[in-house]
């Protein structure tokens, strides 16, 4: 397996995809940032209120 003729072969292919990624990125990159945001929000707030029952329930 020679890797010029990979490369040769799925070229343009790499090439095509690339430049659509960038599209999608400079479309989506905005609300992809907002919603890793609000997950990891939403985990910590879980976390947080997970820890806090805990301890209530350990002083009960």
């Amino acid at each position: 397996m020679n890797f010029e003729d990979t490369n040769q072969k799925f070229g343009w292919i790499n090439g095509e995809s690339g430049e659509k990624m960038d599209k999608m990125n400079k479309k989506f990159g905005f609300w992809d940032k907002l919603s890793m945001l609000l997950t990891l929000s939403q985990l910590l707030f879980s976390f947080y209120y997970f820890v806090r029952n805990w301890k209530k329930t350990k002083e009960d």
